[in-house]
């Protein structure tokens, strides 16, 4: 593992969100309010506090991801094996469990190739594109990491495993109190 600066926590999870279908016009939205253009987060990124005053934009004035306080993490790159995404990794506790009775990414995937589900991720490894890191949230041994940012991209990358090269570069979170966070 090799430290990661918040800034770069931060710029990988909003440059995911801006290449997400779902979530680019609240980027753009959120962008747009501070007077930044979107070329801001590929171009360069803005200092650490500029970027996080952009994501809590961003994200709203919702509690963070259930009360998480990202900026309390420390932030590591980390190399997520194929074995570890199977067995040690688990996506958000709520959407996953109620859509498909498991927090399991490989289980997801697994039904996702049953219902020939597409969400785009494919044809993007397909063509080349390098995705952003997703961002996980791990307790200090690393026994059990939480998905972040990055459900559909880990899910996909176990459904095509012949076009990804494993290990994933991932950024992982951590602190002694992640596992007070209820998504845990």
């Amino acid at each position: 593992m090799r430290p990661a600066d918040f800034g770069q926590v931060l710029l990988a999870f909003l440059r995911a969100e801006l290449d997400s279908p779902t979530e680019r016009s609240r980027v753009l939205a959120a962008l747009s309010r501070r007077g930044l253009a979107e070329a801001t987060l590929s171009d360069g990124a803005p200092e650490t506090s500029a970027l996080w005053r952009l994501f809590l934009d961003y994200r709203g004035r919702e509690r963070l991801f259930d009360g998480l306080d990202l900026s309390c993490l420390t932030w590591f790159w980390f190399d997520l094996t194929l074995e570890q995404l199977k067995s040690t990794t688990l996506t958000c506790r709520h959407h996953f469990e109620s859509a498909y009775g498991t927090r399991n990414p490989a289980t997801v995937a697994s039904v996702w190739d049953r219902e020939h589900r597409d969400n785009g991720v494919v044809k993007k490894i397909l063509d080349g594109r390098v995705l952003e890191p997703p961002i996980l949230i791990g307790d200090d041994r690393l026994s059990k990491l939480v998905i972040l940012e990055g459900h559909n991209r880990l899910i996909s990358y176990l459904r095509g495993r012949s076009l990804v090269q494993f290990p994933i570069r991932a950024i992982v979170g951590t602190s002694p109190r992640v596992s007070d966070w209820c998504q845990w």
